[in-house]
């Protein structure tokens, strides 16, 4: 039996996060609840609006760098884009 199929970027995205271990959920987790406070300090008091927008910014980059990095990944290496096939 021969299997061909192509690997979408959709595909690779959810391998790599059923693979990613706790540190990455950890770290997302981490990153949504700086974003939250980020928020939540400029609801309180517009006096320190740079506190908030870099807590926004650092808790956005903490909860989104792994899916940006891979999907970046995904798209340079060309290999990952041909079709493969198993027997």
């Amino acid at each position: 039996m021969r299997v061909e199929y192509t690997l979408s970027e959709k595909d690779f995205l959810e391998a790599q996060r059923a693979h990613g271990g706790w540190s990455s959920r950890l770290l997302t987790v981490f990153g949504s609840l700086l974003m939250l406070a980020g928020i939540f300090t400029l609801v309180q008091d517009q006096k320190h609006l740079g506190n908030a927008v870099a807590a926004f910014l650092i808790g956005a980059a903490l909860a989104f760098h792994r899916r940006i990095l891979l999907s970046y990944s995904f798209r340079q290496d060309k290999r990952l884009h041909d079709r493969a096939m198993c027997r």
